[in-house]
């Protein structure tokens, strides 16, 4: 048994490419705890070779972004109306460039994340991506 589980294990590396593991997108947040009503600022960098594509909407925010809460160990949508508009498709992100938002809402005390989407590729789906998560006190 554990020489199978050695043998995929082995298989599912050699099948990834070493790009696969140098390219990525991160988004995190200047801290990790936040007082009530404290702007949370947010970075968002990526190092692939070509452009990224995200939903843009009238706002001053970079993207559109989600909010995620955590409550009874379940994240749970938080919904913060920072939205004057309807999104539209696509803006990009230049490679190896760093973005920032800033939020200056007053969230409740808990723990957050947050979440943005894009696409890699050119016609390629949309995925989420996530901030680390971070703490409202």
């Amino acid at each position: 048994m554990k020489k199978i589980a050695f043998l995929l294990i082995l298989i599912a590396l050699l099948g990834c490419e070493e790009d696969d593991y140098k390219q990525s997108i991160v988004i995190k947040t200047d801290k990790s705890s936040y007082s009530i009503g404290e702007n949370i600022k947010l970075e968002i960098y990526h190092n692939f070779d070509s452009d990224i594509k995200y939903f843009d909407f009238p706002s001053p925010y970079l993207a559109l972004p989600q909010f995620w809460k955590l409550e009874n160990n379940s994240w749970s949508e938080y919904y913060i109306e920072i939205y004057t508009g309807y999104p539209y498709c696509c803006e990009v992100l230049k490679p190896n460039t760093k973005y920032e938002d800033i939020f200056g809402y007053e969230f409740e005390k808990g723990i957050y994340k947050i979440e943005y989407s894009f696409s890699i590729e050119d016609e390629g789906d949309f995925k989420s991506y996530y901030s680390n998560e971070f703490t409202v006190k």
